[in-house]
Parts: structure tokens; sequence; C-alpha cells
């Protein structure tokens, strides 16, 4: 009898499943106070899995919590392992834009902003690549497309989130984009394996801006949006309409891409820049009003960042341009903590193929004492 009732019993969505998971998170999160984990160096909006032992959940609770793998294990990418935890859900193919950034919003609480004492710094460390072009782009020369690697390093006053010292070196590896690229190298002589260039500049200078901005808040409140203090994004509201609706105020109507296009950008780049210092509430708070943006879609199976394998959602900007790119947002294949961003090239355009990852990046934060401090 069990074995027909099994046999027969349907499997449910992979919505249906996160959704489940999602509202458990947030009981378990509600169970335990929102005890903070302990604080450490954080990758960008870098979640720590808590034990279920250490929230204080009944035993069904913490059984359920425990669910099945979803599409089977995670295959090893070519570029790097893929480590799956026993009983850990990897998100399904199914899974929309929706339930993966409510997925996010309920493991936030688990992972607190970097405590930051009176005189110490963010330090801030990047990886990632982009599409450089090289050679006649304004004349009939040949034109070739490189996919540089660089590696960044910032030290930040937390308050305003200023740039005390910076560290880039650009070009530590390249590699031409398609086959025509690698003869349009040859023809050029560009040498892929010339040394990186490295930039080491100091204290970011005060900005300067225009006084007729009349349509720029961003611009003309840099203590703000572009600059977040604690107590700036602590005085953001925590319902995600209301987020959204402050958000879109300060971002106005800057430039030529779509309010949505540029709200959605201004999130990302908030979690890019403020996320040591950010309140898990308010970072569950921007993952629950990215859901509430028209266009914001879950990119179809597993993206890869740098050596990471993720899932990502992502808006389109102006499709009607030859450039048609989506900026995304990945997490890592739980849907548990943000992996990093990246930008992708929706259909081919200017020879280069659809789904040419234009730039990607992973960002890691932690707290130092000094500026030029890396550990």
């Amino acid at each position: 009898m069990i074995r027909e009732a099994l046999d027969v019993a349907r499997e449910p969505s992979a919505n249906a499943t996160l959704r489940a998971r999602a509202a458990l998170m947030d009981r378990a999160n509600a169970v335990s106070g929102g005890r903070p984990a302990a604080n450490r160096g954080r990758r960008a909006a870098m979640g720590r899995w808590w034990p279920v032992a250490a929230v204080g959940l009944s035993g069904a609770l913490a059984a359920a919590l425990v669910v099945p793998m979803i599409g089977g294990p995670v295959a090893p990418a070519t570029n790097g392992p893929v480590r799956s935890e026993p009983g850990v859900t990897v998100v399904a193919d199914g899974a929309d834009a929706g339930m993966v950034l409510q997925l996010a919003a309920a493991a936030a609480p688990a992972d607190q902003a970097l405590s930051v004492r009176p005189g110490q710094y963010i330090y801030q460390r990047s990886m990632g690549a982009g599409v450089s072009t090289v050679g006649d782009v304004d004349g009939g020369g040949p034109v070739a497309r490189i996919v540089e690697s660089y590696r960044y390093e910032g030290w930040f006053e937390p308050q305003g989130m200023r740039a005390q010292r910076t560290r880039r070196a650009d070009g530590e590896h390249r590699t031409p984009l398609t086959p025509a690229d690698v003869e349009a190298v040859r023809k050029l002589r560009y040498d892929l394996n010339a040394p990186p260039e490295v930039l080491d500049d100091g204290p970011a200078p005060a900005p300067s801006f225009p006084a007729d901005c009349e349509t720029c808040p961003v611009v003309r409140d840099p203590g703000q949006l572009s600059h977040p203090t604690p107590g700036y994004l602590a005085s953001l509201p925590t319902d995600p309409a209301q987020l959204l609706a402050t958000l879109r105020t300060a971002v106005g109507d800057q430039n030529k891409h779509s309010p949505d296009q540029q709200v959605f950008q201004a999130i990302r780049e908030l979690l890019r820049q403020a996320d040591g210092i950010m309140p898990p509430v308010l970072r569950a708070a921007l993952y629950r009003s990215i859901a509430l943006i028209p266009g914001v879609r879950r990119v179809e199976g597993q993206v890869t960042l740098g050596d990471q394998k993720g899932v990502a959602v992502g808006l389109v900007e102006d499709a009607a341009t030859d450039l048609a790119l989506r900026d995304e947002i990945v997490f890592d294949l739980t849907g548990r903590r943000l992996v990093g961003m990246r930008t992708v090239l929706t259909r081919s355009a200017r020879g280069m193929p659809a789904g040419t990852v234009m730039h990607w990046e992973v960002i890691e934060n932690s707290v130092v004492d000094r500026v030029g401090q890396t550990g």
C-alpha cells in the first residue's frame, strides 16, 4: 500500500518546494529571535548557513529543513568544482525569479553586517573580467575584442564608503573573444602576454556636481545612495514596496535607461558597494523589492561567475538597441547568498555572439585596522 502510494505521488513543483523552504527559513529566523551569526569577513552578501540545532527548532521543523536535492547532484564545472553539501537543496531550473529572490531574502538574517570600530576601514577585494576593444575602432582597420581579467582592492571609510586607497591590476589574463579576434590580434601584433597595468591611487577626490542638475537627486546628494552611510542605510524602509518607491525617487530620471532599469542598476550598485555595512533586514527587503520590478526574470539554468556556478536573476537594458545587455545578480546554487554580478549580451551584435559575458565580478568585504592592510 505504501509503495503504491509512493509510486503515484506527484513531485511538488520547484516553486512550491522553494516557497515552503523559504517559509521554513523565515520561521526559523523568527524562532531564533534573529540572533546573528558570528561576524567575519564576507563575500558580497556572503550568507553563512547556520546549523539547525543553533536556532532552537522543533524536531519536525528541523527535519523539514533538510530537504532532498532538487534535480539531482550538481556536476562539477569545467573550470572548477561545485561542492554540494548533503541535504542542501539546489535551486531547480523551474524556480522563477520571485522564488529565487524570496529564498535569498529568507536567508539574509543569518548574515550580519560587519562590525566596524572607529578608526577601522572596510577592505573590499574583487576579481572579475570584461570585454575590451583594441585596434582601429573608428577606421577600417582590424579590431579585436579581448577578455581581460582584473583584480581590485579598495580601502573605504565606512561613513559614506569613500575610497581612501585603491589598487587595481588590469590584464592579468587576456583571451581573444572569438576566432575572428584571434586573427585580428595577429594582424594588430597585440601582445596578449604583456604585463598587467597596475594603478595605485590615494584617497578619492571630493566629487563635484553640476549646479543645474535638478533631476539628478543621486548626483546632488552623494552622501546617500551613491555614498551610503550606516545611518542612511538604517533609515531606508524595509517594506519592499515602500523601499522600491523610495529608491525610485532617489534615482530620479538621469539617463536614457528606463526607470525600471535605473532602479535595478541602483540596487545592484548598492548591494555591490555597501554590502559590508548593510543591515540584514535591509538586504532582505532589497531582494524582495527587486522581485517587484517589471521585467526581472530568472536566467535559465546555471550561470558561471569565474570559477563558481550559480543562479541569476536579471533585467534586459533597452532591448530595442543593438547592444541588448542583461544586467544580472548571481546567487549561489542554493539561492542562499549573493555571489556577484554579471552583464550579458542577449543577442549577437558587433561581431560578438549572444550570451557573451561582457563583465563579471565577485566581491569580498572584511574589516581592517589601517589602509593598506589586507588581512
